[in-house]
């Protein structure tokens, strides 16, 4: 599973995510906990997987443009009428290493 890039930039003062709608790829949704972070402070990317998951996300190509603060993962299950379903969700608190345009790249699970 791999998600799609998102976009970051990073201003003088804030951090501005543009993220319209969480990005899906083959399972895998991705999305940001704000949309404007100061200089200085982390933002929250979530990736969310449905259905079982046997690796949890590589996030090496995220260390080119953010310092990894540190991360948490939960799982969900639901049976509705008979019917079950499943996800996981890797919380993955993040901090930009430089101003400017930052893009977040595809990550695999």
């Amino acid at each position: 599973m791999t998600s799609k890039m998102l976009r970051t930039t990073v201003g003088a003062a804030v951090l501005s995510v543009a993220l319209a709608a969480p990005a899906f790829a083959a399972g895998l949704a991705a999305h940001v906990n704000s949309g404007t972070v100061a200089e200085g402070d982390a933002f929250q990317l979530t990736l969310t997987a449905n259905g079982q998951v046997s690796a949890a996300p590589d996030l090496a190509p995220l260390r080119k443009d953010f310092d990894i603060l540190g991360t948490s993962q939960s799982s969900s299950t639901q049976i509705i009428n008979g019917q079950t379903s499943q996800s996981v969700s890797w919380i993955v608190s993040l901090s930009p290493k430089s101003k400017g345009a930052l893009e977040i790249p595809s990550i695999r699970a």
